[in-house]
């Protein structure tokens, strides 16, 4: 766990109260959240992992320019999906 993730985790403390008392929405069915938790792994987890590893085999200046295509790529690729 890093420093990002650690600042994550305590940001979103407070929120846990607040959706322990609060019942989800009803439009939340089993279809759409496995949808929404499918694009989640797909969209960000495989593609944020696959870029970290070509950091680790590449230099400095092919990172950056990785880092620069990331979101352009993502919008492409989520144009293409719809």
């Amino acid at each position: 766990l890093g420093y990002l993730g650690l600042c994550a985790f305590l940001m979103g403390l407070p929120l846990i109260p607040y959706y322990s008392l609060h019942p989800p929405p009803s439009s939340l069915t089993l279809p759409v959240l496995a949808s929404v938790l499918y694009v989640a792994f797909l969209d960000n987890l495989v593609s944020d992992y696959l870029w970290a590893k070509s950091v680790v085999y590449t230099s400095a200046t092919v990172a950056t320019l990785g880092l620069g295509l990331t979101v352009p790529i993502a919008v492409g690729i989520d144009a293409m999906e719809e």
